[in-house]
C-alpha cells in the first residue's frame, strides 16, 4: 500500500508540474517550449482557445485523452476541432518526454497520436518503443502511426520489413511508405515540423461546403515547396483522397 501511495503521489506531482509548465508558458506569452509566441502566427481565436486549454486543470495531453473520439453516425460535431488545437499545441511544445509515456496509454487514439508526434519531433529515443508498437499493437491505426513515426525517424528497418506481412492492408501500405523514407536522405520530419509553424485559424476549420468553391489555402507539399490551391486550380483539377483507410 505504501509503495502504491508513493507511485500515486509521484504521478500527481508529475502532472501538477506539467500543468504548471503549460499554464506559465501561456501566461508569459510563450509556447510550452519557451519560444515567444509571435504576433500574427495564430489568429486571435486560436490564441484564446489555446490559452484556455493551457489554463485547464489538466495538461494538453490530459485533455486530449478525455476527447470524444467516437464517431456519430450522420453527424459531425466540433469535438475534432478541439483535438486539432490540442495536437497543434502538443507538437509545437517540442517536449517528447511528455509524449513517450503515451505510447503505453490504454487509449488507442492517444497511442496513435503520440507515435506520429514523436516521429515528427525526431525523437530517436522513441525508435525502439515505436518498433514494438509497429509489430505488436492490437490496433491497426496505432501500427500505422508507429510505422509513420519510424519512417520520419528513419529507424526500425526490421519492424518496417516485418510490417509488409501484416494482415491489414493499410499497415502494409504504410510499411512501404516508411521504407521509402528510410532510404531517402531528406529529413521529412523537418518538413512536417515546419508546417506546424504556419498559422492555424480556428475560424477556417470546417469552412468547406458541399457545392461551393473550395476555400483557398497555402501549404508546403511533401517536397517542402509552397502550394496554393487557387494557383493550381487555374491549371488542373485537384482530387483529394485519403490513402489510409479510404479504400
Amino acid at each position: 500500500m505504501g509503495a502504491r501511495s508513493t507511485r500515486d503521489s509521484d504521478a500527481r506531482s508529475g502532472r501538477a508540474a506539467e500543468q504548471a509548465s503549460y499554464r506559465a508558458a501561456g501566461a508569459a506569452g510563450r509556447d510550452s517550449a519557451g519560444n515567444r509566441i509571435r504576433p500574427g502566427r495564430r489568429s486571435s481565436s486560436v490564441r484564446y482557445a489555446l490559452l484556455a486549454i493551457l489554463a485547464l486543470q489538466g495538461s494538453p495531453l490530459d485533455e486530449y485523452r478525455k476527447s470524444d473520439f467516437a464517431p456519430k453516425k450522420g453527424k459531425v460535431d466540433d469535438a475534432w476541432k478541439k483535438r486539432i488545437l490540442l495536437e497543434f499545441e502538443l507538437v509545437r511544445a517540442g517536449k517528447p518526454e511528455l509524449l513517450r509515456p503515451a505510447l503505453k496509454d490504454p487509449s488507442k487514439e492517444v497511442r496513435a497520436f503520440a507515435a506520429g508526434a514523436l516521429g515528427i519531433l525526431g525523437d530517436q529515443a522513441s525508435a525502439a518503443p515505436l518498433a514494438e508498437l509497429a509489430k505488436a499493437d492490437p490496433d491497426a491505426m496505432v501500427r500505422i502511426m508507429a510505422l509513420q513515426g519510424l519512417g520520419w525517424l528513419r529507424a526500425g528497418p526490421e519492424a518496417v520489413e516485418a510490417a509488409r506481412s501484416d494482415s491489414n492492408r493499410d499497415v502494409v501500405f504504410m510499411a512501404g511508405v516508411a521504407d521509402l523514407h528510410l532510404k531517402d536522405p531528406k529529413d521529412h520530419a523537418a518538413v512536417v515540423r515546419e508546417a506546424y509553424t504556419a498559422p492555424l485559424r480556428l475560424e477556417e476549420l470546417a469552412s468547406a461546403r458541399v457545392g461551393a468553391p473550395a476555400p483557398d489555402f497555402s501549404a508546403l507539399d511533401s517536397t517542402g515547396a509552397p502550394f496554393q490551391l487557387s494557383s493550381v486550380l487555374k491549371k488542373e483539377i485537384v482530387v483529394l483522397t485519403f490513402q489510409i483507410a479510404d479504400w
